[in-house]
């Protein structure tokens, strides 16, 4: 084994090369750590590592083997022999190293006169183990004797009983190789760790910084009180102004003393003059830049989900990251009045918005928006929005909402049963127990939906203006003026992109509290109608028509009743469609129609009004439709290829439901319930065209970001302009503003990481672990049991469609059946004869656009891609929520 590997590792490129084949087995957490964050452009300084080959070969030089193997881990206990490891101990701090691997260290120390050392033990500074303060490390560490003599006591001490009783607890039974990472010692001014979210409050937005002057050991041993900071990183700030971060607290510690290099080697403690002291142990703008630091360093090392604990060095010139660990442990905040219950994270709706990772560009404005969207809430309703709370993170690579908080948030505040909310968001979380209610939360529940009253009808009024203004404000920062514009313009420009949508706007009212009015309406009809009120909601919400997201659909159906009257276009079309043409339809050229073809006018009308959109849309990386229109152009040609008829969606049919389930409200309910399903329909009406005009907003960030891109991509930075989306905003805005990263290595690592995340994470995950999946077979196992959130029966073949690419496979009259469905999945709605989700509730898309359509429609039932077979015959009954395999 030890011929496989150098004894020696000299640089972050060493390091990480060896990393490549054995991940941090052979130099150690710490090490490939920090050699990934120096190659990623972090301030590390240089540094060199002894792998676990150099231990290898240290045992075996002096025979050393049966020994070490003695004192290796139980692996069914953990435990090892107490007389084998202080054995082994004091074999390794005796015993000489190897002659070359001397040479070595000898040559570093003519490099290096003072010399880090610290052990980077396989399984050190893990996610799992973080192993701190367990293992030795040893500070300004001068000449060759020293040096050696430090490197055996960091080997030894991963048999320290510490180390031991640490390996016994977490019972880590892996056979115990350590390694040694070497750094040059740094001119201290000041030291100390920093947090990249709060460990003590868990809040996500919080940096959270102890400093000191000196050696950073002051700080790590808890030898003086350092100053205590805590840096927001802010959702509307900008780094051109420095307002994308805001020091919320700094309280002074007394940091009555500090380590400082001793003579000939260690080091000593000194008291710190008083003036000195009283003073803060960082510039503002050092801290400033620290907490950036820090979100980047989460957001590489950490891949967007873990947070960091970092050590760091201020040399009074510059910051250095001399470590950087995962946080194995950090408060998840609950209620008081549900604590003790299990925290719930769920895919919930957000499935059907963001059915696949996010790009890094992508999340790193998703969370901005979403930090701003979920408190709205508390905020709508004058409750305090507990920001310490964590509303969502990713797993897996893909968001997932705290439905613990949102399903108590939403009884707090209007007196929401936890299970109704679930089924009004979706998704397969168990409802969490509430406490009886009380007079007082009645009262508070009155108060709450009258204020959230009052901000809707104030939406509805403001809503046409304001979407108006917004639009014509993207458009105005989009605009391409004559002489190119400097990329800090194109910055601002994007940052005013992101201002958009402010924490009070009626945007986020539409998206958050729009699809809500239906609920009362669904309620009222079943205590009227026991046992139907959700059928006879969904049917006089039918057919109501201002639902953009629905209007594309029955667009592009009419675009394919008008090319069947165009000769030219239809002939144009026909040729990609038929299954004998060799070539991919290149659908692009649409434009090389005659000017006079009334499709072609049609088509450019269709991509002004709706080319914003996208499959993906909610992801700035998704391609929108008027850059590559051939999906839309795919989707008529399918209508071409079905006839003339569609599947059960048509007006006739949505306006006859409408006529039934009025003759079921009783005469004198009725003028209430027109009044609640007008409501109702303007306000879905609302959330769709605030979500769409948040992705005209994304388009315009889009062009910004590809306009940028394409100038890196001329400069040899990145390797295509829409590389850029595998940087987050902030690394596009650091590199251009503040200095030069290497783009190249993050944009290729994520590429990598990207490629192994899971295909289906789990729909719900608690402690860490996913919930067991729900099944949806209920007794007599020819039943599939969902939720109906628009009614209707009818029989179809199944179509199993994964992906809405995967369209060109439906025909007319199929049962739709899907994961989940986003606005790009509507144009196959009118092809459908019913729809059926696994994810989805009564507000979700795939309800508003059906109950829209008067399409039959069952959702959130889990498991309906591997249940059913594709072609199989089933009848879904929107009515029942039910699904019958008709086997």
């Amino acid at each position: 084994m030890t011929a496989a590997f150098p004894l020696f590792l000299d640089g972050a490129e060493a390091i990480a090369a060896t990393g490549a084949t054995t991940g941090a087995a052979q130099s150690g957490g710490k090490a490939a750590a920090l050699a990934r964050l120096s190659l990623l452009g972090f301030p590390v300084p240089e540094l060199a590592a002894l792998p676990v080959a150099a231990f290898r070969a240290f045992l075996e030089s002096n025979g050393l083997m049966p020994l070490w193997q003695r004192a290796c881990p139980d692996p069914e206990t953990a435990l090892i022999p107490p007389a084998a490891a202080v054995a082994l101990q004091q074999a390794i701090v005796t015993a000489p190293l190897p002659a070359d691997l001397r040479d070595r260290l000898a040559a570093l120390v003519a490099r290096w006169p003072s010399i880090a050392v610290r052990s980077s033990v396989s399984g050190e500074d893990s996610a799992a183990a973080s192993f701190a303060g367990v293992h030795t490390s040893l500070l300004h560490v001068s000449g060759a004797a020293a040096l050696e003599q430090a490197v055996r006591a960091c080997w030894a001490s991963a048999w320290g009983d510490g180390a031991l009783s640490y390996r016994r607890r977490l019972r880590l039974t892996a056979p115990i190789e350590p390694a040694v990472v070497l750094l040059p010692m740094l001119s201290a001014v000041s030291a100390g760790v920093a947090f990249s979210q709060d460990p003590r409050s868990g809040r996500h937005d919080h940096v959270r910084i102890a400093a000191a002057f000196g050696l950073g050991e002051a700080v790590v041993q808890g030898r003086c009180d350092p100053d205590d900071i805590i840096v927001e990183l802010t959702t509307d700030g900008t780094l051109c102004d420095g307002s994308d971060t805001r020091i919320v607290q700094w309280t002074r510690g007394r940091k009555e003393l500090r380590f400082i290099p001793a003579p000939g080697g260690g080091t000593v403690t000194e008291p710190v003059p008083a003036a000195q002291a009283a003073a803060p142990a960082l510039p503002e703008e050092a801290a400033r830049d620290l907490a950036r630091l820090a979100r980047q360093v989460e957001d590489t090392l950490g891949a967007f989900e873990t947070p960091q604990d970092i050590e760091w060095v201020w040399d009074g010139h510059r910051l250095w990251l001399v470590q950087a660990r995962p946080v194995t442990r950090l408060p998840e905040t609950m209620p008081a009045a549900i604590a003790g219950q299990p925290l719930l994270w769920s895919d919930a709706n957000v499935r059907e918005v963001a059915a696949r990772p996010p790009s890094a560009m992508g999340w790193s404005l998703s969370r901005d928006l979403l930090q701003r969207a979920l408190v709205a809430p508390a905020r709508f309703t004058g409750g305090v929005p507990a920001p310490e709370i964590r509303r969502f993170r990713l797993f897996h690579g893909r968001m997932y909402l705290n439905l613990s908080q949102m399903q108590w948030e939403s009884w707090q505040q209007f007196g929401t049963p936890p299970a109704l909310f679930n089924s009004m968001i979706g998704g397969h979380q168990p409802a969490i127990t509430v406490p009886a209610a009380g007079w007082r939360d009645r009262l508070r529940w009155l108060r709450s939906v009258s204020r959230i009253n009052r901000a809707l009808k104030a939406m509805r009024r403001a809503l046409p203006a304001h979407v108006a203004a917004v639009r014509a404000e993207v458009t105005r920062l989009t605009t391409v003026l004559p002489d190119p514009l400097s990329d800090t313009t194109l910055i601002e420009r994007a940052d005013a992109l992101c201002r958009l949508i402010t924490p009070d706007d009626v945007i986020l009212t539409g998206l958050i509290f729009g699809g809500g009015g239906v609920l009362p309406v669904r309620l009222l009809l079943e205590k009227v109608r026991p046992g139907r009120g959700a059928e006879l909601a969904s049917a006089l919400m039918a057919g109501r028509g201002g639902v953009t997201s629905a209007d594309h659909g029955a667009r592009l159906q009419d675009l394919a009743a008008l090319i069947r009257t165009d000769p030219e276009a239809l002939r144009w079309i026909r040729q990609f469609s038929d299954p004998v043409c060799p070539a991919p339809a290149p659908y692009q050229d649409w434009q090389s129609l005659p000017e006079s073809s009334p499709f072609r006018a049609a088509f450019a009308g269709f991509l002004a009004t709706f080319g914003h959109r996208s499959i993906d849309e909610i992801d700035i990386a998704s391609p929108r439709w008027r850059e590559d229109p051939g999906w839309l152009l795919e989707v008529i040609a399918g209508h071409l290829n079905t006839g003339t008829g569609t599947g059960s969606a048509t007006p006739d049919t949505a306006r006859q439901r409408q006529a039934a389930a009025w003759s079921a409200v009783p005469v004198a309910l009725r003028p209430l319930i027109r009044t609640l399903t007008r409501n109702a329909a303007t306000d879905a009406a609302a959330r769709e065209e605030a979500k769409s005009t948040l992705v005209f907003i994304l388009d315009g960030m889009r062009r910004l970001m590809l306009a940028l891109g394409q100038r890196l991509t001329e400069r040899g930075e990145i390797d295509t302009p829409e590389d850029i989306f595998h940087c987050t905003r902030q690394e596009v805005w650091h590199h251009t503003l503040r200095g030069p990263l290497p783009l190249r290595r993050r944009i290729a690592e994520r590429r990598v990481h990207r490629a192994t995340l899971p295909e289906a994470p789990p729909a719900v995950i608690t402690g860490g672990l996913p919930l067991p999946p729900v099944t949806p077979v209920v007794a007599d196992d020819t039943t599939l049991a969902g939720m109906g959130v628009s009614g209707g029966v009818v029989r179809g073949t199944v179509r199993l469609l994964h992906h809405p690419t995967d369209g060109h496979r439906l025909k007319a009259g199929d049962i739709l059946v899907a994961p989940a469905t986003d606005p790009a999945w509507t144009p196959l709605f009118l092809r459908a004869g019913a729809i059926a989700a696994e994810t989805g509730g009564w507000i979700s898309h795939t309800a508003i656009v059906a109950r829209e359509y008067g399409l039959p429609a069952v959702v959130n039932c889990p498991g309906l891609l591997q249940r059913l077979r594709d072609g199989e015959t089933v009848e879904v009954d929107g009515n029942a929520g039910v699904i019958r395999l008709l086997r």
